[in-house]
């Protein structure tokens, strides 16, 4: 069941979302939209320069959140890039005159082994995952405290909070059903030690930096997501992914997020958890399967 509260209570608000051209961002950028919220779409993927691996674009996101009847822009660009984002910002703020919302959703994970992988390749995870959500912070911040109020909500993931004994265990489950391989025959539960590692300073850097805005009106708080994606279908080829959830899913609970008030702050949510309360309340739409 789909309630009135999530459909109209972002209005006048504006949000930027990165890593926005498809995805979970894309459908994070849908959903904003969706609750009345203006919004910017940023990643590096647009009709002129698209993606040579998956679909999707800036351009064509923009336009699906328009459909809604509320504005959205593309805002091309890499977030791991400093010029990027201060042209990101001066773009959405010179368009719109405000950002009341960052998303930080970008990221990318290079699947292999600590002595398989590059320092560059190392360099790439953390600049994307974790120096991007504290650039774009930077940027939008002043003007969500001079305004008295706004959200930050960082895309997290659970890979960064497993301990030792939870890997182990996650290994052998996945691997009792054939699926701990990716398409290139790559073992998964060995390789994403830097994805891990940048969702876990990610999580640091989001309550760090709740408690620094503390009393400024402005909420910082971190989703820990998962969603069948072209990027997850890519790698699991032959994983069981029916009870898993679409892009939709997280895409709603930012939504719902970016309506708290500012006390609801510094927070590492949990996407199952935070489904089931909202879904048992009717506050978000029912599953889907993919």
């Amino acid at each position: 069941m789909e309630i009135e509260r999530l459909t109209m209570e972002l209005e006048g608000k504006v949000a930027i979302v990165t890593g926005a051209s498809r995805g979970i961002g894309a459908a994070i950028a849908q959903e904003l939209g969706r609750a009345g919220a203006a919004v910017a779409v940023f990643a590096r993927s647009t009709e002129h320069s698209p993606s040579k691996t998956f679909s999707g674009t800036i351009d064509e996101v923009a336009a699906d959140v328009r459909s809604q009847g509320v504005e959205a822009i593309a805002v091309h660009g890499d977030v791991s890039r400093e010029e990027d984002v201060a042209a990101a910002y001066e773009e959405t703020m010179g368009h719109f005159g405000r950002c009341d919302i960052v998303v930080n959703n970008a990221a990318v994970s290079y699947l292999a082994p600590l002595l398989d992988m590059s320092v560059k390749r190392w360099d790439l995870v953390m600049g994307v995952n974790i120096r991007g959500p504290m650039m774009m912070a930077k940027a939008f911040l002043p003007q969500m405290i001079k305004r008295g109020g706004g959200h930050i909500v960082n895309i997290t993931s659970a890979d960064g909070r497993l301990d030792l004994e939870t890997v182990e265990r996650l290994a052998e489950s996945i691997g009792s059903t054939g699926g701990s391989f990716g398409a290139d025959g790559l073992d998964l539960s060995k390789s994403k030690l830097a994805y891990g590692t940048s969702k876990a300073a990610l999580n640091r850097f989001t309550v760090g930096l709740a408690h620094e805005t503390s009393g400024t009106g402005v909420a910082v708080n971190a989703l820990e997501v998962h969603a069948v994606t072209q990027a997850v279908r890519l790698s699991l080829p032959d994983a069981d992914h029916s009870n898993n959830e679409l892009p939709e899913a997280p895409g709603q609970l930012v939504a719902w997020i970016a309506q708290q008030p500012a006390s609801f702050t510094g927070r590492i949510l949990s996407q199952p958890d935070l489904l089931s309360q909202l879904r048992a309340k009717g506050i978000v739409r029912t599953k889907v399967s993919p």
